[in-house]
């Protein structure tokens, strides 16, 4: 079973690209196994590893998912901090920077900073439709939490129009898929 395997797992000391990576996946083991002590202690390992070696891709992921954590636990003032550093970060990627603002609108959203989280998820919508087109089902989701906002904030009619337009997307989007 998981417990197992997980309390069978030895990293060694030296970090190395295969420790941070271990150490990630056994974060998020025990993330799911509703551990949130042994899964912040692994995220914090995870992070020292991949600092150590340098593998910048795999610290931001791995900061990125300590950053949902916190705000899966409610520590959303530590999921704000990590956020933001990553957005900080000038090697970020694009795609992942899209990915990071997305999950910061979602923790403007938890606080219930909704002008935030709209304002990013304007941005988000923006840059996807730039970036992946108007009718890619990524732009769709983008859109679905856009109108998700709209709606918190009483725009009915505004979650209303931007919830069909993703609608559409995903509609042409099964018709595609049944084409092939």
């Amino acid at each position: 079973d998981a417990l197992t395997t997980l309390k069978a797992i030895q990293i060694p000391k030296e970090s190395s690209r295969f420790s941070g990576e271990v150490e990630f996946q056994k974060a998020r083991l025990h993330q799911l196994l509703g551990q949130y002590r042994e899964a912040e202690q692994a995220y914090r390992l995870a992070v020292q590893h991949s600092k150590a070696v340098s593998d910048i891709d795999l610290l931001h992921q791995i900061n990125n998912s300590l950053a949902t954590f916190f705000t899966t636990i409610g520590n959303y003032e530590a999921a704000e901090k990590l956020c933001e550093e990553l957005l900080a970060d000038k090697s970020l990627s694009e795609n992942f920077r899209v990915t990071v603002f997305q999950n910061l609108a979602a923790i403007y959203q938890q606080t219930l900073r909704f002008d935030q989280a709209q304002t990013l998820l304007e941005q988000v919508v923006r840059e996807d439709a730039s970036r992946l087109g108007e009718n890619d089902p990524d732009y769709a989701l983008s859109l679905q939490n856009l109108a998700t906002v709209y709606q918190r904030t009483g725009a009915s009619q505004k979650a209303a129009d931007v919830y069909a337009k993703a609608l559409a997307i995903d509609a042409k989007s099964i018709g595609k898929e049944s084409l092939s």
